[in-house]
């Protein structure tokens, strides 16, 4: 059985005509996705629009993912990457270290 199947847990995801399937793209945060069987992923893709993008959005380097061996349902699943490294289609900082001018020092 899919975990898509609950009628409000799908509203809650904004599926099937909601603000998932007006969005130009969608980002998916991958340790929220871990959960996802390949049935949920093939309802989500079913509800997706041709032109429509789907972002895998990761924050921390995948040691810290844990034990996923569901890496190869995602092949193919998304369109870019947004994560904290800088050949990432949209690249999203964690945190930054930066140098002060000598006026900026309190």
């Amino acid at each position: 059985m899919s975990t898509l199947d609950d009628e409000e847990e799908v509203a809650e995801r904004g599926g099937r005509g909601g603000a998932v399937a007006a969005a130009d793209a969608v980002a998916f945060h991958l340790i929220n996705m871990r959960s996802f069987s390949k049935e949920d992923l093939d309802q989500i893709n079913s509800w997706r629009r041709p032109e429509q993008r789907f972002v895998m959005f990761n924050l921390e380097s995948p040691v810290h993912l844990g034990d996923w061996r569901n890496w190869s349902l995602l092949a193919d699943f998304f369109n870019w990457t947004m994560t904290y490294r800088e050949d990432s289609d949209v690249y999203c900082p964690y945190g930054e270290v930066a140098e002060l001018e000598d006026d900026e020092l309190g």
